[in-house]
């Protein structure tokens, strides 16, 4: 039988605030449109921050958010999982010297990637465009994807916080 983490009022607050933080954003739609790029870029950020709080929160409880799938390991950046990749999404956003937005000696620095279904040749090599059908984002060669990643680690969180919120007594 598992036992529910203890929290104190403070986190409770903490991550109630950040899941409402980040279920407001998620509905705002703002990350989809293509016609306002500075408030893509602000929210996003909002996003990137509260969700790294929440992933770290729920792994030091011992529900650590780790599933792979479409996610790029990488020794580098210490990439193994969801929570290495948006933990490493956040650090670049918010650190303008971060090493985590280097390909080489160039800077790439929050590239959103859009699906589309073209087939085309770069430098004679096939590239099928986003095969995810998603919006993604890329920072020094690493992607992270809408729904694959960020809400399906956002529904992970919510579902091992909810019971323990819920039953939650000071």
């Amino acid at each position: 039988m598992s036992t529910t983490p203890t929290l104190t009022w403070h986190q409770k607050i903490q991550i109630e605030d950040a899941i409402e933080t980040v279920q407001k954003l998620l509905d705002s739609k703002i990350l989809w449109e293509g016609n306002r790029p500075i408030y893509q870029h602000a929210v996003f950020i909002e996003l990137l921050i509260n969700l790294k709080d929440l992933l770290i929160k729920a792994d030091r409880l011992g529900n650590r958010i780790a599933f792979t799938d479409g996610i790029q390991e990488n020794e580098r950046f210490g990439i193994r999982d969801v929570t290495d990749l948006i933990g490493n999404f956040r650090d670049a956003a918010c650190h303008n010297d971060s090493y985590r937005r280097k390909i080489g000696d160039n800077v790439s620095y929050m590239n959103k990637v859009f699906p589309f279904n073209l087939p085309v040749e770069i430098r004679d090599a096939p590239f099928d465009g986003n095969p995810n059908h998603d919006i993604g984002y890329e920072v020094g060669g690493i992607y992270l994807y809408q729904r694959k990643h960020i809400e399906r680690a956002f529904s992970e969180i919510k579902s091992f916080f909810e019971p323990i919120i819920i039953n939650w007594e000071p």
